[in-house]
């Protein structure tokens, strides 16, 4: 995809870090309650709300449009100083649309229509909205987009224009398989589909070559069928509903920019594995480049999707757009939330650098299946006791704004892997993503345990890799030869490359096998290629092909050759799916599997060096949480020093050149007497949320953090 060169737009902070709520989503909550409403959120602290303005709901009718309930909520936010993220909806179609041009709808392979329907979420009808490469239809969402940014631009409570909320196809409904249900089969996505085929390939014997085909004219151009298992032409299939997604999200930005010349554009994603490119179409480091700043859903139960994101922002101002603290449904209540968990609903992302938080919501839900849940009061608008913590931290942003606003997060030593083809490799083999995001989860998670912070990173900025110490390449089957030849140069230039089994074992751009394993000339980059492969566990023939008919086992399999991250020699460890027995050519040999083959090899290339593992050992980490493994990589890493904590607590921090908060985080049953090293020393170190002195004039802090619990120490470092 090309860059976006677009100058961005500043985010207004002199307000502070944005602290909020979602609190429209019509027709709740009832007008009769909104200047009570507006007025608490206010008074317990918060500086931001947020209004859905829905297409269906303010579009009723050819050339009519309804904006009473927003004009009289923007003025009640105005008056009480509130400042408005204004969140647009295409995905709830009006039903004079669909009467006039049912053609737009998306349609299933046998030409089954998607919706219009209502949802849990979507409320009032109209899901999933239209196709979006029907040409009508994208006239009729730019009218009524032109409208509503026309009409709030200049209004004094305006702040941000968010959009796209959630960027996927079909709102919910397709998420998964089967290989039929993918979206989209309509007649504009078959014709929009083969003009992007066109300009991608040259020719027709191009195509002919990458899918392994021999049409003779384009019109005999096929779309996947019903099954997976061939994936040069689903690759293709789905990067360009990527693309069609992206697109939109361009396009939304861009027509909002034209009417509103001074407020900034964004999205906010749910970062995987909840949103795939496969299914969804969303890939979170496209959809970031058209914004000024970008936002996440996200929640302290998965911290990897706000890291997912700002690694996808790349430098923008992130938003932790909607906090599903108090999910549930009309049968499943919300669980009463403690305030520790309250707090770090807020402190997580904070501290990953996020600059403004949006709970979902502010009202318990009263219409449809996710009533009554999500809100920070109860449904009639009287408080939860949550609401009043809401308050403290309000106060804890509000009484630091200077700080928080200037402070930034640790930067990361290393980073994660993920690309999309790869990602769409496996599903169209496993008929999941299941496979592919347990490997990169279990490297997230391992990687977090060594106590450093993670990044992503992605084909669009390989080639700005030099920044970290080192790269993880989790389960790295089927990379594009660009993503291979950005990593040869990472290495090249000094970095240090971790890799699994099967690295570049297929060619995504033509399906095909590598005939040499490492393929695409990786071989030579890790020092050692395949001679035979063995199942890691027990092989199920009944089991069908997607699976990968292994059942996983926890026996270890690999013994180690020398004293490796505090583990000793011989020390045994699992991996997963299978034993990629390795012959060595340059590199030394680390570890070998029982039978003597070698098993990990470590090899120099120009300035760098490599690791490869010739099994899945993120997968097994996830499934384990071995802490042996965390061991075993933070020695084949060698990552440089942080500040370190004891092993059962984790040190995150934000800083300016003078002052440090660290926030420590304590996840075990057991309390913990954590000891911090800060680099440089300090002059004074405080316990902040009671204004306590830790120590002063040294370089270590012992702070008590208790089981389950936090603590923030706020350090003014030494001169």
């Amino acid at each position: 995809m090309a860059r976006d060169e677009r100058a961005r737009r500043e985010l207004d902070l002199s307000a502070g870090l944005a602290f909020g709520t979602q609190y429209y989503r019509a027709p709740t909550p009832r007008p009769e309650d909104w200047e009570r409403d507006l007025t608490a959120i206010r008074d317990h602290g918060f500086n931001t709300v947020k209004y859905f303005c829905q297409w269906r709901w303010s579009h009723p009718g050819p050339g009519e449009f309804y904006f009473d309930d927003l004009d009289r909520l923007m003025d009640l936010a105005a008056e009480r100083e509130l400042q408005v993220i204004i969140n647009t909806l295409f995905d709830i179609i009006p039903a004079w649309v669909t009467h006039r041009h049912p053609d737009c709808m998306m349609r299933r392979q046998d030409g089954r229509r998607l919706g219009p329907t209502g949802m849990g979420h979507r409320q009032i009808g109209g899901v999933p909205g239209p196709c979006l490469n029907h040409p009508t239809a994208r006239q009729l969402r730019e009218e009524f987009l032109r409208e509503t940014v026309r009409r709030y631009a200049d209004h004094p409570a305006m702040w941000v224009w968010d959009v796209w909320n959630e960027p996927e196809l079909t709102v919910g409904l397709v998420r998964q398989g089967p290989a039929r249900d993918q979206i989209c089969w309509c007649s504009s996505c078959r014709q929009a589909f083969a003009e992007w085929l066109k300009a991608k390939y040259s020719d027709l014997g191009d195509l002919n070559e990458a899918w392994a085909r021999n049409y003779r004219g384009w019109e005999e151009v096929e779309l996947p069928g019903e099954v997976y298992c061939v994936s040069a032409d689903w690759t293709d299939w789905r990067l360009f509903f990527r693309d069609t997604v992206t697109g939109e999200q361009r396009w939304r930005s861009e027509v909002a920019r034209e009417e509103d010349a001074g407020h900034p554009v964004m999205c906010h994603t749910v970062p995987p594995p909840i949103f795939s490119v496969f299914c969804c179409g969303a890939d979170d480091f496209e959809l970031a480049e058209p914004c000024d700043l970008f936002g996440c859903t996200t929640s302290c139960q998965i911290p990897m999707m706000a890291d997912f994101a700002r690694s996808a922002g790349r430098g923008r101002p992130m938003l932790a757009s909607e906090i599903h603290a108090l999910p549930g449904s009309t049968l499943n209540r919300p669980s009463p939330l403690s305030t520790t968990e309250l707090e770090r609903q807020i402190l997580m992302p904070l501290f990953q650098g996020y600059k403004g938080f949006v709970f979902w919501q502010y009202r318990a839900e009263l219409l449809g299946s996710e009533g009554p849940a999500w809100g920070l009061t109860r449904p009639d608008g009287s408080p939860e006791p949550w609401l009043e913590d809401c308050r403290d931290l309000a106060k804890l942003l509000t009484e630091h704004t200077d700080f928080l606003r200037e402070g930034r997060s640790e930067p990361a030593p290393v980073a994660i892997l993920s690309v999309p083809e790869n990602e769409i490799f496996f599903y169209s083999h496993d008929g999941s993503h299941d496979r592919y995001w347990a490997g990169l989860r279990g490297a997230y998670r391992l990687l977090r345990s060594l106590g450093r912070p993670v990044d992503f990173i992605h084909p669009s900025n390989l080639g700005e890799a030099s920044q970290y110490a080192a790269i993880v390449a989790p389960i790295p089957y089927a990379y594009p030869s660009s993503v291979a030849e950005d990593l040869k140069a990472y290495v090249r230039g000094g970095g240090r490359l971790l890799t699994e089994g099967f690295l570049c074992a297929l060619d995504p751009a033509s399906g095909m096998t590598s005939t040499v394993h490492p393929g695409m000339g990786m071989d030579e980059l890790v020092g050692c290629r395949e001679v035979s492969v063995t199942p890691s566990g027990r092989v199920d023939m009944r089991m069908s092909y997607g699976s990968g008919g292994v059942e996983p086992s926890d026996q270890p399999r690999m013994l180690l050759t020398e004293d490796i991250g505090g583990l000793g020699r011989d020390a045994a460890l699992p991996g997963r799916l299978a034993e990629q027995r390795l012959e060595v050519t340059t590199g030394r040999v680390l570890a070998r599997f029982v039978d003597g083959s070698a098993a990990i090899v470590e090899n120099d290339q120009g300035s760098g060096s490599t690791v490869h593992i010739g099994t899945w050992i993120f997968q097994a980490y996830s499934e384990t949480g071995m802490e042996e493994l965390a061991s075993l990589v933070d020695g084949l890493l060698g990552l440089p020093s942080g500040w370190a904590s004891s092993p059962d607590v984790r040190v995150d921090r934000i800083e300016t050149e003078d002052r440090a908060w660290l926030l420590l985080t304590n996840e075990t049953e057991v309390d913990s007497n954590a000891r911090v090293r800060v680099e440089g020393g300090f002059e004074r170190a405080v316990h902040l949320r009671k204004d306590e002195t830790l120590a002063e004039d040294g370089q270590t802090v012992t702070v008590h953090v208790p089981a389950g619990g936090h603590v923030i120490v706020d350090v003014i470092k030494a001169g």
